[in-house]
């Protein structure tokens, strides 16, 4: 790929053991500046405060100090391959041993850890012990809106910002926040400090809309603030999370900051590249379904964008698992990744994308990827590329519900997450997940359009039969071994398809017969056996691939907490067709 800019910070994170983002060399020749590193933070020991923290000869102890010299060796890997790194952190996580000998670190009225005058020195005290640690670490990123412990024991935390206070108390809270940070790494150490907006509120209107996706409380925030060229604020492009039929995020070239731009390669709710899920055009140029119509190519050349951050491949809990067989992921930043390098410059361009003659288009950045990164002869690209486009019209009218997410004007959680990770939900997560969302079903059927939605599914179904005719043309000849995965992941998500649409139906005819009292047992019979047929054929196909396709979807759902901990099964789809069973055989 094109060399990134000195200015440009260009950013890989990797949630995939086996992927081969991992090797810095290679992310390095992709085009990358940075690389998502440990936590710093973590290995700190605070022993200028109290040596009761982490007691000498302490198993804690003992973790501390190879978290030092682990962290050491990460850092000086990412720089023997000529990467930048980034280290992240969740904030506020300390040793619960710090907050126990220090209880002026936590609000007496809401028992939480806050920024307390102690706190602001503990803070202020960590930043300095960690760069003493530390010399070569280049930047540090803190999260606010989710806030996820350690598999580690021996931690506590939660949000720096109490998200139960009224907003001009949450805003003041932040800019107190970062105001006390940049002080420690920007200004005293010279490092850089990048905020990242991301929270989980705003996907019902049950939840109002905060600092990642409201314009006006990002502005609140940051306009309190002031600019410094190592100050940065991480936003994704999209206004929530990395579903369709969202907006772009109206945040994004806003203000007076510095911002880098996220997006997520392998998204949760799409498969994660089990099946044919290209992003790359829609990123790039808009997603039709979203009103906007805004991509990265309205971004690319703002003065105050200032880099791009890649989820190169992981994301999510759980499965799909694709292991080594990360084509779609890979592909996905590639292109993206190409594009942007060939794209961006460091100051505004004077005439649109569109009208310089170096304009590196969409298709122009895949044809590229497929013949120069992946070798496919340049005969075979077109097909390749025909099958990746189309692929975002199946996932669209496999995992979404055009019927229903248009009626939420690109603002909210499409379709309640009825399908993310491995999971495919069933009326449970339908008709109510706690997000302050609609019920699905119960507005389909109102608006009489659940024949719509269903018939959208079997539309899929067509649509992944082109794609996996695209696919085959564009991997004949071709006996490598990810070829062939690129064509059984089209098969995989022709037979999910399948599952999924016979899976719908069922229940929209069981949903009818609730509502009115009478079930068409007759057709419900049909689907449910047309179910029991396409789970039995997806099934088969999945576990005789022998670990060359991605492990499968589940017909459950899940209690899970943000590390994969306590996993229950919870009823999804297949016990809302149990349900209808009862309805019509004996």
């Amino acid at each position: 790929a094109t060399a990134a800019t000195a200015e440009q910070f260009i950013l890989s994170s990797v949630g995939n053991h086996d992927s081969v983002f991992n090797n810095y060399d290679y992310v390095k020749r992709s085009g990358y500046t940075h690389i998502g590193a440990a936590n710093i933070m973590m290995c700190v020991s605070y022993s200028w405060l109290s040596p009761d923290v982490y007691p000498k000869g302490s198993s804690a102890e003992a973790w501390r100090e190879k978290c030092v010299s682990d962290t050491k060796a990460g850092i000086a890997a990412a720089h023997a391959a000529g990467l930048k790194t980034n280290n992240p952190m969740d904030v506020f996580i300390f040793p619960e041993t710090l907050v126990k000998l220090f209880p002026n670190m936590t609000n007496t009225t809401t028992k939480r850890i806050a920024l307390t005058p102690m706190t602001k020195l503990v803070i202020q005290g960590m930043i300095d012990e960690a760069f003493s640690l530390f010399p070569d670490a280049d930047s540090i990123m803190i999260r606010v809106g989710e806030n996820y412990l350690p598999g580690q024991p021996g931690f506590v935390g939660n949000e720096a910002v109490n998200f139960d206070a009224p907003f001009p108390e949450q805003q003041a809270q932040y800019v107190d926040l970062i105001k006390t940070m940049k002080a420690g790494i920007v200004d005293k150490h010279n490092k850089t400090f990048v905020v990242r907006t991301w929270d989980t509120s705003g996907f019902g209107p049950g939840r109002p809309k905060r600092f990642h996706s409201s314009l006006a409380y990002y502005l609140n925030v940051t306009n309190q603030i002031q600019p410094n060229p190592k100050l940065i604020f991480s936003i994704k492009h999209v206004m929530l999370d990395f579903w369709r039929y969202v907006a772009f995020n109206p945040s994004l070239t806003q203000g007076k900051h510095q911002q880098i731009i996220e997006v997520e390669c392998a998204r949760e709710y799409e498969g994660k590249g089990a099946m044919p899920v290209y992003i790359g055009h829609g990123v790039i140029n808009n997603w039709p379904e979203v009103t906007d119509g805004k991509g990265l190519s309205d971004v690319v050349r703002h003065p105050l964008t200032t880099g791009l951050w890649l989820w190169s491949s992981g994301g999510g809990w759980g499965g799909p698992t694709v292991g080594h067989h990360e084509v779609w992921p890979q592909l996905n930043t590639l292109v993206i990744l190409r594009w942007w390098l060939n794209n961006s410059h460091a100051s505004p361009a004077t005439t649109p994308l569109s009208a310089d003659a170096a304009y590196l288009s969409a298709d122009d950045a895949f044809l590229a990827s497929c013949e120069l990164d992946f070798g496919v002869p340049s005969t075979r690209c077109p097909s390749f590329l025909s099958g990746a486009v189309r692929s975002q019209d199946a996932i669209l009218q496999t995992r979404y519900c055009a019927a229903y997410d248009t009626t939420l004007d690109n603002q909210f959680m499409p379709t309640n997450n009825w399908l993310r990770d491995d999971r495919l939900g069933g009326l449970e997560q339908l008709e109510s997940l706690p997000y302050g969302t609609w019920p699905v079903f119960k507005s389909l059927y109102g608006n009489n359009t659940l024949k719509e939605a269903v018939d959208e599914k079997y539309t899929a179904i067509a649509t992944w039969t082109a794609v996996k005719q695209d696919l085959a043309s564009a991997m004949e000849g071709n006996t490598s071994s990810w070829a062939s995965y690129v064509t059984g992941s089209a098969k995989y998500g022709y037979l999910l398809a399948k599952f999924i649409a016979a899976g719908w139906k069922t229940m929209a005819l069981g949903f009818t017969g609730d509502q009115t009292g009478c079930y068409n047992c007759t057709a419900l019979r049909a689907a449910i056996e047309e179910y029991d047929v396409e789970r039995v054929a997806y099934n088969h196909f999945v576990s005789n691939s022998n670990g060359t396709l991605a492990t499968p979807f589940f017909p459950y759902y899940s209690n899970i907490d943000a590390h994969g901990h306590n996993v229950t099964h919870a009823p999804g789809l297949n016990a809302t067709i149990d349900g209808y069973r009862t309805k019509c055989f004996d």
